[in-house]
């Protein structure tokens, strides 16, 4: 039998608590609204383009807002959303980075490298809006990633 315990995390980014408010309900709302009317027209280009809007949603605003906590260890991290987590060990890793748009909203990526099953799990990135991240806990995140040698790029 293995004693050993496992190892504790060096990090632990909660979630931190935000309301977008009514406006953002309705405007996704509207996006799926929109790209289910495209899917359903009978053009012959409009079907693709309301797919490539219906896998943007959940890719961009979905999956980024079931984020529960980033734990961060010795040799991986761990980010866990409601109801799966990504064990991505530091060598995946490419860059980390920041990508602000319209008007102030920001979103963390972690770029992994390419690999099938990155590409077909999160389009080889991680992406967290910045909202959820207090900047103390982002400040300590850069120090740590810093420290295994990976990179931060700040596109703004």
């Amino acid at each position: 039998m293995n004693d050993m315990k496992p190892s504790e995390p060096l990090l632990i980014i909660k979630r931190a608590r935000r309301f977008y408010g009514p406006f953002y309900v309705v405007v996704k709302i509207l996006q799926f609204y929109i790209a289910i009317v495209f899917i359903m027209l009978d053009k012959p280009y409009a079907p693709i383009a309301g797919w490539v809007m219906l896998i943007g949603l959940f890719y961009a605003e979905i999956i980024p807002n079931c984020f529960k906590f980033i734990a961060c260890y010795d040799d991986r991290i761990v980010v866990k959303y409601f109801f799966w987590e990504r064990d991505i060990p530091f060598d995946e890793i490419k860059y980390f980075w920041v990508f602000t748009y319209f008007l102030g909203h920001n979103k963390f990526f972690i770029k992994l490298k390419f690999s099938f099953k990155n590409l077909v799990l999160n389009i080889c990135s991680i992406v967290i809006p910045m909202d959820y991240i207090t900047k103390e806990d982002f400040e300590k995140l850069k120090i740590l990633m810093s420290d295994k040698n990976i990179e931060y790029r700040d596109f703004i």
